[in-house]
């Protein structure tokens, strides 16, 4: 019989037992974000043309394992933990990208395929913080009550928000380090969750619930005093999260509250 016609016999190990069939190979998922990290840190660097750059990070990124997206956006939320306490601890200007890599326990080229730069991660840190108070007070205007019950309801929201990450608000004082796009989307989003809270505020005034000159000012205060937290909150103090969402909301929520008739302003 020919070669062509015969059996081919299994490929045997050192024992001579039949080794397990070659499976396809596929590059491990976080070799393939190394390799796309680096040639984009090549385009970038003028080292590689960019069309043809463009389209191998392209087919880089198609190759990737089933899954890879989610691991991926499950890792991009790690860094973005890591290197906000890392930030809130050293401060923007003496935090290096290498320090929250190491942190994180990624190579730096895997790590700058999620993020190029620091500003880069505060941006995302930030905006991150803001769509965590969007939700808060777009489920408080949903749901039941009138504007006294939704605005405690957002209390103990946005308090809770705030203890869960602790160290998240420190680091809008680091906002004037952020690019221009990604200063004008934390602007814009901080604005409109201001006018959600001051629009409760109006409604409430104009039902007699409460009393505000400026309900943007008082949502100016509410939002303050509790991202203010960051300064005295601490997850081992004397009161839980509950209880202290519990008296801010009883002195900023009451102190709008409307004053009985005959009482004096």
């Amino acid at each position: 019989m020919s070669p062509r016609g015969r059996a081919t016999a299994p490929a045997r190990d050192a024992n001579g037992a039949a080794a397990p069939a070659a499976l396809p190979r596929r590059a491990p998922k976080a070799a393939i974000d190394i390799a796309i990290a680096q040639l984009e840190e090549a385009v970038r660097n003028g080292t590689v043309d960019e069309e043809a750059g463009r389209r191998v990070v392209d087919q880089l990124k198609r190759s990737r394992p089933d899954g890879a997206g989610e691991l991926a956006g499950g890792r991009r939320e790690h860094i973005l933990t890591v290197a906000a306490r890392v930030i809130a601890r050293k401060g923007f200007a003496a935090t290096t990208l290498q320090e929250i890599a190491d942190e994180v326990g990624v190579t730096r080229p895997s790590f700058y395929y999620h993020f190029k730069s620091k500003q880069a991660i505060l941006g995302a840190i930030l905006v991150s913080a803001l769509e965590r108070a969007e939700v808060a007070i777009d489920e408080v205007l949903a749901g039941p009550g009138d504007s006294v019950a939704k605005l405690r309801a957002f209390v103990f929201k946005y308090v809770e928000v705030n203890t869960q990450h602790a160290e998240v608000p420190a680091l809008f004082q680091a906002a004037a380090e952020l690019e221009p796009e990604a200063a004008e989307e934390a602007r814009r989003r901080r604005s409109a969750i201001d006018h959600k809270l001051a629009d409760l505020v109006a409604e409430g005034v104009e039902r007699g619930k409460l009393r505000s000159r400026s309900p943007l000012i008082s949502a100016y205060g509410m939002l303050g005093a509790t991202n203010w937290m960051h300064t005295w909150y601490r997850p081992d103090g004397r009161y839980s999260p509950s209880e202290i969402a519990g008296m801010l909301a009883d002195m900023l929520v009451y102190g709008l509250a409307a004053r009985e008739a005959g009482e004096g302003r």
